[in-house]
């Protein structure tokens, strides 16, 4: 009798978004905004060096 093959799952990809400063919002509340991202430990956030963020989570993780 022959084997059936087993299934595959793919891992998961991870999604990203890429947050921008608002032109109202100062330095400290963007650092709190990016700061409060990353808390939960669920995201990723990478700061850029145009001043944006890259938030970066995996596909299943809920924020």
């Amino acid at each position: 009798m022959a084997k059936k093959p087993k299934a595959v799952t793919p891992p998961a990809r991870s999604k990203h978004l890429i947050l921008e400063r608002q032109p109202g919002e100062s330095a400290v509340e963007w650092e709190k905004t990016l700061t409060s991202i990353t808390q939960g430990g669920a995201a990723t956030v990478t700061r850029q060096s145009d001043g944006s963020a890259l938030v970066e989570w995996r596909a299943r993780t809920t924020l």
